[in-house]
């Protein structure tokens, strides 16, 4: 948790756990989904054809609500979360969890990640991975980048 590193740093006195809950219910009440150009067509091209799982350092209600009003809740055969696990990424437990769900191994899965701790989780568990740029301006080196409306041709 961060909150700790934030008052030491700043001199201040903080709960950890109250933090939390705030930053919570300001998600909650402030977040809303916005999917990146080009996802939807994507999706709509692999649907069905192929099997899609989603592992999120996100705790699991904050993953359910974005799912659920992008109306991506049913996509997903495995979802897992920071909630389902003890170490986040980029420790790989994710996506050796979501490889043991889909009773798959490694090189027949091709993960999609948006941040350097997911491609190191990746790599970690033994999966091919492809980065996505989504607007941070990070990149991996040595791994592929692509933006979701470049995917679609693949």
């Amino acid at each position: 948790m961060f909150t700790p590193v934030l008052a030491a740093r700043h001199g201040l006195k903080l709960d950890p756990v109250e933090v939390l809950k705030h930053k919570r219910v300001h998600v909650d009440r402030n977040f809303k989904v916005e999917v990146l150009p080009g996802v939807e067509g994507f999706i709509q091209k692999w649907k069905g054809r192929m099997r899609m799982a989603l592992a999120s350092n996100s705790p699991r209600p904050f993953v359910k609500q974005a799912l659920v009003e992008a109306q991506l809740l049913d996509l997903f055969e495995s979802v897992i979360t920071a909630d389902d696990v003890i170490h986040r990424k980029p420790n790989p437990e994710m996506y050796n969890l979501t490889l043991e769900n889909l009773k798959l191994p490694p090189e027949d899965v091709l993960i999609f990640e948006d941040s350097p701790a997911g491609v190191a989780a990746a790599q970690a568990a033994g999966c091919p991975v492809i980065m996505i740029e989504n607007g941070a301006g990070r990149s991996v080196a040595g791994v592929p980048q692509y933006a979701w409306k470049e995917l679609k041709q693949f």
